[in-house]
């Protein structure tokens, strides 16, 4: 059994109509598809950029309010800068409770960035790995073994486990005999 086509089906039924008429009629109804399909990808088009600007909305409303979270938890800290500032200016004399308060404004400015997830790298004594320090000097001392970090001059930090800023360190390197 011979399985009727569309060609087919078309012709027995419109045997009076000629090859153009059924190709102009094909011609027809490819344009009508292709137009549906054209609806269709404009149609999933808008939908996606509508679903990327509410996304890009919601991005930065959650950045905004993490900001938000942040900065007044800081705003405590800087309230105390600018008394402890106001105490120097006035010309009281820095005596141990100014110096405890410049301690205690410092250790909670490390308590709020630690909750964001902000760590200080110990470098001090520790092997130097290119990762987390910066060699800025090179020392030799024998009192250490090699390639062990001898001096901080500026802390590193990471932001969960990203490092952030590298720490600025001296290195010990033993001079090889030779």
């Amino acid at each position: 059994m011979k399985i009727p086509t569309l060609n087919n089906l078309y012709l027995k039924r419109n045997k009076s109509r000629s090859l153009f008429t059924y190709k102009s009629h094909v011609n027809q109804k490819n344009k009508l598809v292709a137009q549906q399909y054209r609806y269709q990808y404009q149609t999933i088009l808008s939908d996606v950029k509508n679903i990327e600007k509410k996304y890009i909305a919601k991005v930065d409303c959650a950045t905004l309010d993490a900001h938000k979270q942040i900065l007044g938890n800081l705003l405590t800290i800087i309230d105390d800068l600018e008394y402890a500032n106001e105490s120097i200016i006035n010309k009281k004399p820095v005596t141990d409770t100014t110096v405890q308060g410049f301690r205690l404004i410092l250790k909670k400015l490390t308590n709020v960035l630690s909750q964001y997830g902000l760590k200080r790298l110990q470098s001090l004594h520790s092997d130097f790995n290119i990762k987390y320090h910066e060699a800025i000097r090179t020392e030799y001392n024998i009192n250490h073994k090699d390639n062990v970090v001898l001096q901080e001059y500026q802390k590193g930090y990471t932001l969960k486990n990203i490092v952030l800023r590298p720490a600025k360190v001296s290195v010990n390197k033993i001079k090889n005999k030779g």
